[in-house]
């Protein structure tokens, strides 16, 4: 199965995708935030050319568990994002991850790797969507 995670903020949206197998995890692109019309377009487009069977999103948690109002903001978005898949007759699950620590988790991987200032904020909305889905599937597994 093949699986879309995003790390959605306010200004960027951070996407990573499984390979057919539903095993190995790759960042595909974080989108840079327009409207939200534009938004879900890019993402659908994504969805399709993938060939994406299940959709993950990042639930920014509270550090005592609770939901904020970033939370609040990420379950709209996925609410819009499910409403235009059904007018694309596209039926796609979407399930939930703590995303707690995960943009601090990433930003660290990617200072591991050597990449320093604009290419580095670049691709850490990205990676935090690879930890959210690496996450994901390893709850998964037996």
């Amino acid at each position: 199965m093949r699986y879309l995670a995003l790390d959605v903020g306010d200004k960027r949206i951070g996407l990573a995708a499984t390979d057919e197998l539903g095993q190995g995890v790759w960042p595909q692109k974080t989108l840079l935030r327009r409207d939200l019309s534009s938004d879900l377009q890019e993402i659908l487009g994504i969805i399709r050319d993938r060939k994406i069977e299940g959709l993950i999103f990042g639930l920014p948690f509270n550090m005592d568990g609770t939901e904020g109002p970033q939370a609040k903001k990420v379950r709209a978005f996925a609410a819009a994002l499910q409403r235009a898949l059904e007018k694309e007759s596209l039926k796609i699950p979407v399930e939930w991850c703590d995303e707690r620590l995960t943009s601090w988790e990433a930003e660290g991987r990617l200072v591991e790797r050597g990449l320093k200032g604009q290419k580095r904020k670049a691709n850490v909305d990205a990676m935090a969507a690879c930890l959210i889905l690496e996450d994901y599937l390893a709850r998964r597994r037996p």
